[in-house]
């Protein structure tokens, strides 16, 4: 009878083990046999470790792709670890797949999601882990400008023209907001005794 041994590692580490047999009828520790094995796991590298989403604006989902390169003869297994969340993050940042098995020797793109927090320039440090290696974690740098809303007010300048005393006449202002993200305004006509009106004053 044939008796296939696995050994299943998870460890960068030397194996020494002694596989003991037993036989019934006949005694225990009949055969003590020695296993040895050495784990390893394959140097995984980061072709761009600064990956740039460039302007972004505020709480908007932004997408670029982490490169991970395996040039060795082995398969690894990589899983970028979660962000830890503290207040006033200036970027949050995930992945809809942040773990898989890199062939070798191969090239796999990681989808990086971000969404900027804060106005201005902006990063933060992402961390991918390599089974076998995950106190050594490859560190990614995370860059954005983090832009508001664009509103255009037009017209810059409303003429009433002549208008009859103690008759509201109104007159339309608008605003075109130019970005993807939502816009709030709040408006007033300045001068404590002003007979102008506005509605609405905010949204």
């Amino acid at each position: 009878m044939d008796i296939q041994v696995t050994l299943c590692s998870s460890t960068v580490k030397n194996y020494e083990l002694v596989l003991v047999v037993d036989v019934d009828g006949v005694g225990q520790e009949v055969r003590a046999l020695l296993l040895t094995a050495r784990c390893i796991v394959p140097q995984l590298e980061v072709l761009h470790p600064i990956v740039t989403f460039g302007r972004c604006f505020l709480n908007f989902p932004y997408q670029q792709p982490l490169t991970l390169v395996n040039k060795s003869h082995l398969p690894g297994c990589y899983r970028l670890l979660p962000q830890k969340h503290k207040q006033g993050d200036a970027v949050l940042y995930s992945s809809p797949t942040p773990s898989g098995i890199i062939k070798h020797p191969s090239l796999v793109d990681i989808p990086l999601t971000l969404g900027a927090q804060k106005l201005g320039h902006q990063s933060a440090s992402a961390l991918l882990a390599v089974l076998g290696k995950e106190k050594s974690p490859l560190d990614i740098s995370l860059v954005a400008t983090g832009e508001g809303p664009v509103v255009h007010v037009y017209p810059s300048e409303i003429d009433f023209g002549n208008i009859q005393v103690l008759e509201d006449a109104s007159r339309t202002l608008y605003l075109s907001n130019q970005t993807v993200i939502p816009a709030s305004f709040w408006a007033e006509v300045a001068g404590k005794r002003s007979a102008a009106g506005l509605s609405p004053v905010k949204e």
